[in-house]
């Protein structure tokens, strides 16, 4: 690499794409992030918008803006293919870009299962705009029922929001998480698992278990065990998967796309994986998404090219998971962290106060942690 600066390619300007970009600022080298999207956004707060206690100003932020202050290039477009035997990306207007170094650290988006009219007509609740229309659609009204499709920890989230919001505007719309299992939130604890539900039903949300949707056609869910709910407006939590997935890039990976990487972080001797892109571990027992492990294995891929750079060995990737909180919209939420149970207003304040210092902006952040408030009103 001697006598020109290492070009270093980021793909997804999410949290993992820019916890590498920040740990690569300042070294000599050129970096460059590509995105679809020409924002970030904190998506742990998505629901709060569809409950109208939060805005699309307070969860997304121009990639430009931490462009200019981490120094890194920023281009908007959507990846087509990466040629590895080159070094180099292709993009959707067959723009290439070369790189010495790759991290791939595209993201994740909702896995509709190949059920095209659902992907076409349901509101998949993980990008900022699809929540924006979300909270005009519950204003607009003419549904009798809003269908949740997942009663994992997103599902459980939006359902509580949707019914704070119908509430507020009172409409006599019934709330419906769909979930295969037997109960909510079927990877937590059973104690969570026990006072979510509770809560859900004081909430006045219902619970179908044990059942998938199949079909969703002229705004009728159509359920696995052949029950139909008529008039109603489908929101998707049901599954995520790899945005840039294994199969694409004809990597190895896992059902979910999530590209197999080694202890570093690599999955080929200049590329590697991050975030929600990377499976850490077995491919039947990834790592599960979460913030803490996608923002340290962005910055933990960045330190290993700024090593090989320099000649060194690369470091194991050791992930730390502190826990997790349920929040629900009505202030009673649940969760363990670092071991410790949490549950009401606590758990709740923890959530927000983590996501608020995980963004950007002062008053985005005021915005964040008062949004419990405006929620319970």
């Amino acid at each position: 690499m001697s006598g020109k600066r290492a070009q270093v390619l980021i793909i997804g300007g999410g949290f993992a794409g820019l916890s590498a970009a920040q740990a690569l600022s300042g070294h000599p080298l050129d970096c460059m992030l590509i995105d679809r999207c020409s924002f970030t956004q904190m998506r742990p707060v998505l629901p709060d918008i569809a409950g109208g206690s939060l805005r699309k100003a307070d969860c997304s932020v121009p990639l430009e803006r931490p462009a200019s202050k981490t120094g890194f290039r920023f281009v908007k477009g959507d990846v087509s293919r990466i040629l590895f035997n080159r070094n180099r990306v292709v993009l959707q207007d067959n723009s290439e870009y070369a790189y010495d170094y790759l991290i791939l650290a595209s993201g994740s988006e909702p896995d509709f299962f190949s059920l095209d009219t659902v992907r076409e007509h349901s509101f998949g609740i993980a990008h900022v705009d699809v929540a924006c229309r979300l909270h005009e659609y519950l204003f607009s009204g003419g549904f009798d029922s809003i269908v949740v499709a997942g009663g994992g920890y997103t599902g459980v989230e939006t359902a509580t929001h949707i019914r704070k919001r119908l509430v507020r505007l009172k409409k006599n719309a019934v709330v419906t998480i769909v979930e295969p299992s037997s109960s909510v939130l079927k990877n937590s604890p059973q104690w969570i698992q026990a006072c979510a539900s509770e809560n859900l039903r004081a909430m006045g949300i219902e619970v179908h278990a044990r059942a998938r949707i199949s079909g969703y056609e002229s705004e009728t869910v159509v359920l696995s065990d052949n029950s139909r709910i008529n008039n109603a407006g489908l929101v998707w939590a049901a599954g995520m998967k790899a945005s840039l997935g294994a199969q694409r890039l004809e990597c190895m990976g896992n059902r979910q796309g999530r590209i197999a990487v080694h202890n570093d972080l690599r999955f080929k001797e200049n590329c590697f994986a991050a975030g929600d892109a990377a499976c850490i571990g077995p491919a039947d027992a990834c790592f599960r998404m979460a913030l803490p492990v996608t923002v340290s294995g962005g910055a933990h891929a960045a330190n290993n090219i700024v090593r090989m750079i320099n000649g060194k060995p690369l470091v194991e990737f050791r992930p730390s998971d502190p826990g997790f909180v349920v929040p629900m919209a009505n202030g009673r939420s649940y969760g363990e962290v670092y071991g410790v149970k949490v549950r009401g207003w606590g758990a709740t304040l923890l959530h927000y106060l983590i996501s608020a210092y995980r963004w950007y902006g002062t008053k985005s952040r005021i915005r964040i942690m008062s949004s419990p408030l405006r929620a319970c009103r």
